[in-house]
């Protein structure tokens, strides 16, 4: 993706514009947001941050459904060291499907899950079948040269995979629930799913929009422009986590925060 100047000034200023508020506006109004305040770098310090962590301390909505149970399948597309993989494996005990590109993540992962019915598999979900350089740097990882740090982090060769095709060899008629959060990957994964037709296979999909890459906001748009068409929206907290359920089994009526 292309790096823009424009995108990235507004990005920053909004960053700090941000910053100010959670120091002084938000404790205020959300009770725990001191005690989230390490997490809001990586979320631009944004409200809708300090909503959803409010939100995910109350509920635990991110690893939680309607419907999940231990023959629920569950894809967890950027597992990183498998934090969120265990919270919704000790819940329901469903089929993992962790897809990490970053080899020293999948070694934690493989010796973390080692006694379950979890699959880990060594690489990335996109668009296209691709090798990639990723940056070593946590949960911040990604292959855009955009990210925070990712000049001054160590990188290493990754493999990407066509979605589709890795899809079509699990065999599996429908998934119950895909997580994404691949530090801007998600911008060529979900258009790739919605192209395919494969997004009607996923009865819910939650994903992390970040919004550091260059145009975020306009590419978010198209995107969830595009799956309201065989979505609609659970929850949404833009630009830091939302959740889209199948059409055919959402309530009459979404609720978006």
């Amino acid at each position: 993706m292309k790096s823009n100047l424009g995108y990235t000034i507004h990005y920053y200023a909004r960053r700090w514009v941000n910053f100010v508020l959670l120091h002084t506006v938000y404790p205020l109004l959300y009770e725990k947001v001191l005690a989230y305040r390490v997490l809001f770098g990586n979320l631009s310090y944004a409200k809708a941050a300090v909503a959803f962590l409010e939100k995910e301390h109350r509920e635990s909505i991110l690893s939680s459904g309607p419907f999940f149970d231990e023959n629920s399948v569950v894809m967890d597309v950027g597992g990183e060291t498998g934090v969120w993989a265990t919270q919704i494996y000790e819940k329901y005990a469903p089929r993992l499907k962790i897809y990490e590109p970053n080899p020293h993540s999948v070694a934690i992962l493989r010796e973390r899950f080692k006694d379950t019915n979890a699959e880990i598999f060594p690489f990335g979900l996109g668009a296209s079948d691709q090798t990639c350089l990723l940056s070593n740097d946590g949960m911040g990882s990604s292959i855009f040269a955009a990210s925070r740090n990712y000049d001054a982090a160590e990188k290493m060769e990754v493999r990407i995979r066509d979605v589709r095709e890795a899809f079509e060899e699990l065999d599996l008629p429908e998934v119950d629930l895909i997580k994404i959060n691949i530090e801007g990957g998600e911008y060529d994964l979900l258009p790739r799913m919605i192209e395919t037709g494969l997004v009607r296979r996923f009865k819910i999909i939650r994903v992390q929009f970040h919004d550091w890459i260059p145009n975020a906001f306009a590419m978010r748009r198209r995107i969830v422009k595009q799956l309201a068409q065989t979505h609609d929206v659970e929850w949404s907290y833009p630009l830091v986590w939302e959740s889209w359920i199948r059409r055919d089994l959402a309530p009459k009526s979404g609720t978006s925060d």
